[in-house]
């Protein structure tokens, strides 16, 4: 059997709304919600609950169904609006079993009949609250991963970063390399020109025979000799 023991660990951490109109019941079950949860709002009817709801924040709803200026459906229907996964426990009187098919049809599963069995009402909240404390706790570690999942996402882009950037330099280091040894081996190596290479760069020698240079020279002979006597003296 649960008990008050068993429900506190998971109930002290989570605010309730309390919704009831009959004044007694409400101060009575208020007094059993101030001990089990950590903080608690009361409501006289609908609206007014609705009113508390939007202006607070409940992690557990506990309401009656019929009630004066806005009953509990018609509160519930607006809060599932604003937040279809809120959990919402019903309290009922025998004679409400009218508002029970519609409940069903919003997705309300956790009912109490008036008079509420303590018993009952604890382990209605131990189920509810520990439901909510495994959901809490899954939404952190998703929370968790995907914080993590981010880290590790910024991490390899940086790592990407630097890679790019060590290639880059690696790259760049090399062809200078390349560079400098291309222009030692250019200092030092030796050129062997080919035969039609150096016929190319020698330059041309015209051949003239005896008789012809008798011939093209006659009459200059004694300026060549001056020429060449000058020469002589320069040098």
């Amino acid at each position: 059997m649960i008990s008050i023991k068993d429900l506190l660990p998971y109930s002290k951490p989570f605010n309730v709304l309390y919704v009831e109109d009959d004044i007694g019941i409400r101060d009575n079950y208020a007094k059993i919600f101030e001990e089990v949860f950590g903080a608690i709002e009361v409501a006289e009817n609908g609206q007014s609950g609705l009113q508390k709801y939007q202006n607070g924040k409940f992690d557990v709803i506990i309401t009656d169904i019929n009630m004066p200026v806005m009953n509990g459906i018609e509160m519930i229907e607006a809060i599932f609006k604003d937040n279809p996964q809120q959990m919402i426990i019903v309290t009922s009187a025998h004679d409400d079993a009218q508002y029970l098919l519609s409940l069903i049809d919003l997705g309300i599963e956790k009912f109490l009949i008036k008079p509420v069995d303590f018993t009952k009402l604890v382990n209605v909240l131990y189920r509810s609250c520990k439901l909510l404390t495994e959901q809490k706790e899954l939404y952190e570690y998703h929370d968790r991963v995907e914080e993590e999942n981010l880290k590790i996402a910024a991490l390899v882009k940086e790592l990407q970063k630097k890679n790019e950037e060590l290639e880059k330099s690696l790259f760049k280091q090399k062809q200078e390399e390349n560079v400098a040894i291309t222009l030692v081996e250019g200092i030092g190596k030796k050129k062997d020109f080919t035969p039609k290479e150096l016929d190319f760069f020698s330059p041309s020698v015209s051949k003239m025979s005896a008789q012809d240079f008798a011939t093209y020279y006659t009459g200059h002979i004694e300026t060549l000799n001056d020429h060449l006597e000058g020469i002589e003296e320069t040098l």
